[in-house]
């Protein structure tokens, strides 16, 4: 299973947050995003996740492109949040 994406843009009221963005991540690989603040990390993270829609570009997952295709009532796509939990135990 691979994820890749191709040529993404995405910009919110006219600033450009990703810019012609590839990449590709082979399964067993683990990757970091990392960056400054308002770099785009969340953003692809949100577009990953199907969240977002792109302005331009293509994302696959196992070679499935993830907004041109049709999901199931039993699909779920993971969800990704901005502040983390704690567990209290």
């Amino acid at each position: 299973m691979s994820i890749v994406v191709e040529q993404l843009d995405k910009a919110f009221a006219g600033r450009s947050i990703l810019h012609r963005l590839d990449l590709r991540v082979d399964a067993g690989e683990i990757v970091g995003i990392i960056g400054s603040n308002a770099s785009g990390k969340s953003t692809l993270i949100q577009l990953l996740s199907g969240i977002l829609r792109p302005d331009h570009g293509h994302i696959t997952i196992a070679g499935v492109d993830i907004y041109t295709t049709r999901r199931g009532p039993n699909e779920r796509s993971p969800l990704f949040t901005r502040r983390p939990s704690l567990i209290r135990r």
